[in-house]
């Protein structure tokens, strides 16, 4: 499927006369600017588009409302034009982004989600993205993730040229709940312990001792700080501390789970589940899971999300074997934004 045609409103003075818009980038007849009120719309079928096709405005109004009341800053968005269309017709939307910020230096960039099918597309989606990689930058952002279908395999041309890294392929889980479900028996000497200010420094060092040989997007572990990540997951969802969890055994921490509330649905998400070396083997991911769907059924929730690596292959077992079952998939891309990557991508050029 290609690109919509959407043409562009030229942006007016107060007088009704066409203004000349100064842009941050321009080339080829392409233009990358920030995004009029009156195109927002237009700007969001695209991102809001799949490979199977674009949404409707009904989708694209709910999506509005649900920004702003999530502060995702609208006003962000950035599109590209081409200008080089004949005289009298009015510029083609090409690409478009909306870079999101998250507290713990972390930024999801949204893009297009249906496929780049021709170069003029592919060109307009790499400048903006290099255009998002300098502003997120400026702004001392580590990471800026894109998510995208599987389906959609042309844009990794596109992520390539502009020096982004495929980080891992994603599965989104879930299990409706009906009824309650039991709390895990824990072992003799066990307990939980809840955070607070007091027991921050114990869940940050829990976190950073779970990520030793982990599976789950490894890559990442060194790009933030365990302060960040903390800060990235407190920012995930409607934040409650009685959802997060150490699990305790004989005083010293084995396993740590980070729930949220979902925003939207009647839902917990699992942020984060993670175990200590020295535990692995022992069946804690299956405790850990176990009280994750507990403290959602006892909440009243209907379901629990979360979203795992796909090579993760041991905590996949785990969870289908609690009843978590696939949703969709996606694929994560990353800018890697610390000082150690300066690397402004390469530009686009045809593939043997």
């Amino acid at each position: 499927m290609s690109q919509p045609l959407i043409p562009v409103k030229p942006p007016t003075t107060p007088a009704g006369r066409t203004a000349e818009v100064v842009s941050p980038a321009s080339t080829n007849g392409l233009r990358v600017r920030a995004a009029e009120a009156a195109e927002r719309s237009s700007a969001l079928r695209l991102l809001l588009s799949t490979p199977e096709g674009y949404p409707d405005d009904e989708q694209v109004v709910d999506f509005m409302r649900y920004a702003l009341s999530r502060d995702l800053g609208l006003q962000n968005i950035k599109v590209c034009v081409d200008e080089s269309r004949s005289f009298g017709q009015a510029p083609r939307l090409l690409s478009a982004a909306l870079p999101i910020v998250s507290p713990g230096r972390s930024a999801l960039i949204m893009t297009p989600g249906a496929d780049v099918q021709d170069s003029r597309s592919a060109e307009g989606l790499a400048m903006l993205l290099r255009e998002v990689r300098s502003d997120l930058r400026a702004r001392d952002v580590r990471i800026g993730q894109v998510m995208v279908d599987p389906q959609a395999g042309n844009l990794e041309r596109v992520f390539e040229a502009v020096g982004m890294t495929r980080l891992a392929e994603i599965l989104f889980m879930q299990r409706h709940l009906r009824g309650t479900v039991t709390a895990p028996v824990l072992p003799a000497g066990s307990r939980w312990a809840s955070y607070s200010a007091s027991t921050h420094h114990l869940f940050a060092a829990t976190i950073e001792k779970t990520y030793e040989k982990s599976l789950d997007c490894p890559a990442l572990s060194s790009l933030r700080t365990v302060e960040d990540v903390i800060m990235g997951h407190k920012g995930t969802g409607d934040h409650d501390d009685k959802l997060w969890l150490l699990l305790m055994e004989r005083e010293e921490p084995s396993g740590v789970v980070l729930l949220t509330r979902h925003t939207r649905e009647s839902a917990l998400e699992l942020v984060y589940l993670g175990s200590v070396p020295s535990a692995r083997g022992r069946g804690i991911g299956h405790l850990l899971t176990r009280q994750c769907l507990h403290l959602a059924s006892s909440a009243g929730c209907a379901a629990l999300h979360l979203a795992v690596d796909a090579g993760n292959v041991s905590a996949m077992r785990v969870y289908r074997k609690n009843g978590l079952a696939e949703v969709h998939r996606r694929v994560a891309w990353i800018f890697d934004l610390t000082e150690r990557n300066s690397s402004s991508g390469n530009t686009l050029a045809a593939r043997p």
